[in-house]
C-alpha cells in the first residue's frame, strides 16, 4: 500500500503497525505518491486530505483516472461534509477514514480494502477470460462457413450466424428474437424443428430449396438448395432449450452432380454409340463389296450402272462416318504416333458435316500442304478438334454463319486456328470457359467439360490454346501444337502402290462367324479363280489346316466359341509358315495391342473394299515371288 501525508510522523507511524503486514511506500506529496505509483504496483492507497499543493482529494481523481484498479481510501481530521461528498464523487473512494484513528478500525478498514482488492482483481481476470471466450466464440461462430441457428422451445430465433442468415435472405439482428413464423423462407424448417423438440433426438439430414439474396439460383428444377440437420439443445439441468440447426448451400454441389452424371450418361452413349458402329461394319461389308461386284460385271443398263454407283457412294460415305465415330468414341492409350493434322481435322468435319449443313453453317478449309506429322494419340487430337467444332457450331445455331478451319507450319510449332461468325464471348464469360463444368448451355445441353478437357490435352502436349473474340465479332481458338519426328505428311493417295503381278491360283481359307461375308469372300476369290474353303467356326478352320493345304487363310478377330486370338495361335502353332490375314471391324478396342503384336500377314479393317482384299492377293503373290528370285 502507498500512504501519502505531509506530516513525516503519520508515515512512519503507519510504517510501524504494518510493516509486516503489507508493503508499505509512502510519499509526503501528490506528486511524489504518483512518482511512486508509475515505479511500484499498488494495491491499497490512503491519501491525507488536507496536503499542500495537491489536495488529498484532487490526488485521488488524478489516481482513479491513471490506476482506476487501486483501491483509494482518504483520511481527514475535518468532517467537511461537502468536500467528503466532493472527493467520493470525483474520487470515487472506497472508504474514508476519521482522524484520530484507531489501529484496531484502521486494521479493519484495510483488510476489507485488500479484500475488495482481491475480489475485484479476480472478477476482472473472470471478465477477461469470459471476454476471451466470447470473441473466440463469436469469431467462430461468424467464420463458419456453413450456417447455424438456435431456435428456442417456443420457436424464436435465439441466434443466427452470418451464414445462416445470407442463405435464408435474413437480417441476423433483425431476426433474434423473433418467431420462425415471421419468414417465409424458414416455413420448411418448422416440421423439422418441431419434431426435433418433441422427440428430442436429432434428425437425420434433408434438403429444401429457397430463394435467398433476393436472388434465384437455377438448378435443373430447382432454385437455391439448403441441406440441414438439427439437433437439440440441452442445459445445465439437463431440460431442453431448444434446437441448433446446421446447414450449407448445396446448390453447388447438387449442379456438379448432375453434371457428372450427364458426363456419365454421354460417355455411355460414346460407348454405345461405338458398339453400334461396329455392329453396322459386318453388313456395309456386304452393301459396298456386292455394289463392287456387280459394277465390275458392267452392266449393260445404264440405269442400273448409275444406281449402283450411287449405293457405293453413300456406302463409302457411311463407311467413313462409322470410321470416324469408332475413332472418336474409343478409349485413349497412350501410343504416341505420327498423326496428318490435316487429314484428322478433315475426319472431323466429315464427322459433323450434315449438321453444319442442316444449321446453314459454310465451312472454309485452309490448309498448309507441307505440314509435318504431329506425334501424338489421335483420338485425343480429335477430341480436341471435335469440341471446339461443337462449340463453333453451337454459337451459330440460330443464325448460320461461318467455320473457318485453317493450319500453319511454323518454325518449331504446328498452329491450328477453328473461328466462327457467331456473337462471340462476353470478356466476364472468357475468364471462365476453360473452368471445370462452366458452361452457358442450357440444362442437359453441355457438361461444362469440353474446353476444360480440351486444355488438358493440350497441356499434356506441352501445346498452347488462345482464345480471340469480341462480342458481335465472332470467336477464334488457336492451338499451337510442337512439331515431332518425321518428314512431311503425304496424303493418302500418295501410299504405295504393289506391283502387279500374274495372279496364281490359290488355295484361300476364309474363317469368320457371319454367313454374308464369308458368301462375299468366297466370291470375290472364285472370281479370279481361286480356290476357296469356308468356316463359320475357329474349332473346325483348325482341324482343317492339321490335313488339309492351304496358301492363305483370312480369319475374323470376333467369333462365338473360341475368338480369332486363339484361332490364330493354335493354326500357327500347327503350321508357322501359313499367312493368316486379319480381317476385324474391332481394331480400335482394347484388343488393338495383342492383334497388333501377332505375327499376321495383314489387317484388313471391315467394312473393306473388293480391292483390299485382292490387294492383299497381289501383297502375297509378290513376296512369294521374290522369294521364289532369292531361291
Amino acid at each position: 500500500m502507498l500512504v501519502v501525508d505531509d506530516e513525516e510522523r503519520i508515515l512512519e507511524l503507519f510504517k510501524g503497525i504494518f510493516a509486516g503486514t503489507y508493503d508499505v511506500y509512502t510519499a509526503t506529496s501528490g506528486p511524489g505518491a504518483l512518482e511512486l505509483l508509475g515505479k511500484h504496483p499498488i494495491h491499497v492507497l490512503l491519501a491525507d486530505y488536507h496536503m499542500e499543493g495537491m489536495t488529498g482529494s484532487e490526488l485521488l481523481v488524478k489516481v482513479r483516472e491513471q490506476y482506476p484498479n487501486i483501491v483509494r481510501l482518504l483520511i481527514t481530521g475535518y468532517p467537511d461534509i461537502e468536500a467528503l461528498a466532493d472527493a467520493i464523487n470525483r474520487g470515487q473512494i472506497y472508504g474514508f477514514i476519521r482522524k484520530p484513528w484507531e489501529v484496531g478500525e484502521l486494521r479493519i478498514m484495510l483488510k476489507h480494502a485488500h479484500d475488495h482488492y482481491v475480489v475485484m482483481e479476480e472478477n476482472r481476470t473472470l471478465t477477461r477470460e469470459l471476454k476471451k471466450d466470447n470473441f473466440s466464440l463469436h469469431n467462430i461462430f461468424a467464420s463458419l462457413a456453413s450456417g447455424l441457428m438456435v431456435i428456442d422451445t417456443s420457436l424464436r430465433i435465439y441466434l443466427v450466424n452470418p451464414a445462416g442468415a445470407k442463405l435464408f435472405g435474413l437480417d441476423a439482428e433483425d431476426a433474434k428474437g423473433r418467431s420462425v413464423l415471421d419468414f417465409p423462407t424458414l416455413a420448411p424448417l418448422l416440421p423439422v424443428v418441431k419434431e426435433t423438440i418433441q422427440q428430442k433426438s436429432n434428425q437425420d439430414y434433408q434438403e429444401m430449396e429457397v430463394e435467398s439474396d433476393g436472388e434465384t439460383r437455377t438448378i435443373g428444377l430447382g432454385t437455391a438448395l439448403i441441406g440441414f440437420g438439427t439437433h437439440p439443445l440441452y442445459g445445465d439441468d439437463s431440460s431442453l432449450q431448444g434446437v441448433i440447426v446446421l446447414c450449407r448451400d448445396i446448390t453447388e454441389k447438387k449442379r456438379l452432380e448432375q453434371q457428372l452424371i450427364h458426363s456419365e450418361k454421354l460417355a455411355a452413349i460414346g460407348l454405345l454409340a461405338g458398339g453400334v458402329a461396329h455392329e453396322i461394319k459386318n453388313p456395309l461389308s456386304v452393301i459396298l463389296g456386292y455394289t463392287e461386284l456387280l459394277l465390275e460385271s458392267k452392266p449393260d443398263d445404264k440405269t442400273m450402272t448409275e444406281s449402283l454407283q450411287k449405293i457405293q457412294r453413300q456406302a463409302e460415305r457411311c463407311r467413313n462416318i462409322v470410321g470416324n465415330l469408332l475413332k472418336f468414341s474409343r478409349k485413349s492409350d497412350v501410343d504416341v504416333v505420327p498423326i496428318n493434322v490435316n487429314q484428322t481435322l478433315a475426319e472431323t468435319l466429315e464427322l459433323l458435316g450434315k449438321q453444319l449443313l442442316v444449321q446453314n453453317i459454310k465451312v472454309e478449309q485452309d490448309y498448309s500442304s507441307m505440314l509435318p506429322p504431329f506425334w501424338g494419340n489421335e483420338s485425343e487430337l480429335q477430341q480436341i478438334f471435335f469440341n471446339l467444332i461443337v462449340n463453333a457450331k453451337d454459337a451459330m445455331e440460330k443464325t448460320g454463319g461461318v467455320l473457318m478451319v485453317k493450319t500453319i507450319n511454323g518454325e518449331s510449332y504446328i498452329k491450328v486456328v477453328i473461328g466462327d461468325t457467331g456473337p462471340g464471348i462476353p470478356p466476364d464469360v472468357a475468364k471462365k470457359i476453360f473452368s471445370p463444368f462452366f458452361t452457358t448451355k442450357a440444362a442437359g445441353k453441355g457438361t461444362g467439360l469440353g474446353l476444360s478437357i480440351v486444355q488438358s490435352i493440350i497441356d499434356k502436349y506441352r501445346g498452347t490454346i488462345t482464345l480471340d473474340t469480341k462480342p458481335g465479332e465472332g470467336t477464334a481458338f488457336a492451338i499451337t501444337l510442337p512439331k515431332g519426328e518425321g518428314g512431311q505428311v503425304k496424303p493418302k493417295s500418295e501410299e504405295m502402290q504393289l506391283v502387279s503381278e500374274d495372279q496364281e491360283r490359290l488355295r484361300v481359307m476364309l474363317v469368320d462367324d457371319e454367313d454374308d461375308i464369308r458368301a462375299l469372300c468366297k466370291e470375290i476369290f472364285l472370281n479370279d479363280n481361286h480356290i476357296v474353303t469356308e468356316f463359320s467356326s475357329g474349332f473346325d478352320a483348325i482341324e482343317a489346316v492339321r490335313t488339309d493345304k492351304v496358301d492363305i487363310i483370312f480369319l475374323d478377330l470376333k467369333m462365338p466359341k473360341i475368338s480369332g486370338i486363339d484361332t490364330f495361335k493354335r493354326i500357327k502353332a500347327i503350321n508357322p509358315a501359313v499367312p493368316v490375314v486379319i480381317v476385324t471391324g474391332s481394331l480400335e478396342d482394347s484388343m488393338a495391342k495383342e492383334v497388333f503384336g501377332l505375327d499376321a500377314f495383314d489387317i484388313i479393317d471391315k467394312p473393306f473394299k473388293v480391292a483390299d482384299l485382292k490387294k492383299v492377293i497381289k501383297k502375297f503373290n509378290l513376296l512369294k515371288g521374290k522369294r521364289s528370285g532369292q531361291a
